[in-house]
């Protein structure tokens, strides 16, 4: 025997499945990591040493070593951080993914940027006054916002350009 539905329950549309959700979080997650550590690979790479912040915070964090400007490269820490850093993103882009799943349909592009770039920011702030207070100073904080600019932008155009509302995709599908 059916139960009748509620008008919410009968009026909310599909969404996309969780399985799609993930897949588009780990690639915005992927993208969004990736523009941070090329960006940073060029910075360091035109300032300092290459790989100079990867080492720097995965040394503060993991080993406790002071942030300092003579830090010197340890590749064995640019790859904890590398790892760190992209599951950090992962996690996120599931995250962002999930939110934009919300909408009715999917959110234009600077909503989603600038959604992703206050979170970026407020969250990175949050985690190095906490854990790694004085990275942040020896990194340089325009280069980290630029960074997670790069980062929500990327990510934006990626959930705005992929994502697979229902209700987008039988709008594009219906010709005009």
């Amino acid at each position: 025997m059916d139960q009748p539905q509620s008008p919410s329950a009968r009026e909310r549309k599909p969404r996309i499945g969780l399985a799609e959700i993930l897949g588009d979080g780990v690639s915005a997650g992927l993208i969004g990591a990736s523009a941070v550590a090329l960006w940073f690979l060029v910075v360091d790479a035109t300032l300092r040493e290459p790989l100079f912040t990867p080492s720097l915070v995965a040394s503060t964090l993991l080993k406790g070593m002071p942030a300092t400007a003579e830090h010197a490269i340890d590749l064995t820490m640019v790859a904890a951080f590398t790892a760190l850093h992209s599951l950090a993103f992962i996690g996120f882009g599931v995250l962002v993914s999930w939110v934009v799943d919300q909408f009715e349909h999917t959110p234009d592009l600077p909503l989603i940027s600038i959604g992703v770039f206050l979170a970026l920011e407020g969250g990175f702030v949050a985690a190095t006054k906490l854990l790694v207070p004085d990275v942040a100073a020896v990194i340089g904080h325009g280069f980290i916002v630029a960074g997670n600019v790069f980062a929500a932008v990327g990510m934006g155009f990626y959930l705005r350009d992929w994502q697979r509302h229902p209700e987008d995709l039988a709008a594009a599908a219906t010709p005009r």
